[in-house]
């Protein structure tokens, strides 16, 4: 929560806690009495259907607004009316800056609702455009990234951490790396979504490493000189997906930048922390130059 409020003083955003909730209409039973021997028992007329509250209380980066936004429903939540509640809180912000926060606690083994709000989430980024800080603009320098290239499709894209996992032995072990920054270089997009992935560093030249001494699956790529929008994740890398989903679906469309073919990547810097998913991360989405 730290971390939030002090992301709200900057960017003198709203700060909005989102959780939702079900009522029973039907009055509470409690315990009795009974004769000796026999079961007490208390019986209600009533069969009234439950509803359910989605709210997200609110609060100015100063401490001196607040506001409650809140939507009732008949039975449960699911994936299409939670978004469509994130969808009518954003029209009732009207373009200001939000920071979202919700609840996370263990689901009961017979209800899927926060498997739900997960999904919507993951569906509807327009939150992570709002939480995220406005990119700055960077003319990138030529890159030499030697590491493990994989292929992956929309299916298979969450193996990404198990490729890591794989590469992470080798980090401070390659010739002619420099530094600890890790690079993770997304590169050959095809039509159905799928796109190579290379786990690597930055090297000061390919010669120092011949190809017979390189495992299987490595490869090598010479990134040119370019302009990129950068971003910073702050989230969990777990969320990494979400602030991709945020950039190309919302931050592209409307900024009206245009991206380009290259190799777009993540940039892990050293205070990056693989134990706890949390530290230095960016996302570069070359661009095309203005005119």
């Amino acid at each position: 929560m730290a971390r939030s409020k002090k992301k709200a003083r900057r960017q003198r955003a709203w700060v909005f806690f989102q959780d939702e909730s079900g009522v029973s209409q039907r009055p509470s039973v409690h315990r009795t009495w009974a004769p000796k021997g026999k079961t007490p028992a208390l019986i209600h007329a009533f069969n009234w259907s439950k509803i359910s509250i989605c709210a997200a209380p609110g609060y100015r980066w100063d401490g001196r607004r607040s506001r409650l936004c809140f939507q009732t429903r008949e039975g449960s939540y699911n994936t299409n009316s939670l978004i469509g509640f994130l969808k009518d809180l954003k029209r009732r912000l009207r373009g200001q800056k939000v920071i979202l926060i919700w609840v996370r606690v263990r689901p009961r083994p017979e209800q899927d609702q926060l498997d739900k709000q997960e999904e919507a989430r993951q569906h509807h980024g327009f939150f992570y455009l709002k939480c995220m800080d406005q990119p700055r603009f960077v003319n990138g320098t030529p890159l030499l990234i030697a590491g493990a290239r994989e292929h992956y499709t929309p299916e298979t894209v969450a193996d990404i951490p198990a490729q890591w996992k794989r590469f992470a032995p080798h980090i401070g072990n390659i010739p002619g790396q420099g530094g600890h920054t890790t690079y993770g270089v997304c590169c050959n997009f095809d039509d159905n979504g799928g796109f190579d992935y290379i786990c690597g560093v930055e090297v000061s030249d390919f010669s120092e490493l011949p190809h017979h001494e390189l495992p299987q699956q490595w490869d090598r790529l010479r990134i040119l000189e370019q302009k990129y929008a950068v971003f910073t994740h702050s989230g969990h890398i777990s969320t990494i997906k979400n602030t991709w989903d945020a950039i190309y679906r919302d931050w592209l469309p409307q900024s009206g930048r245009t991206p380009t073919a290259g190799p777009a990547f993540e940039r892990y810097d050293e205070s990056f922390n693989p134990a706890t998913g949390m530290g230095g991360l960016e996302i570069w989405i070359p661009i095309r130059r203005a005119d």
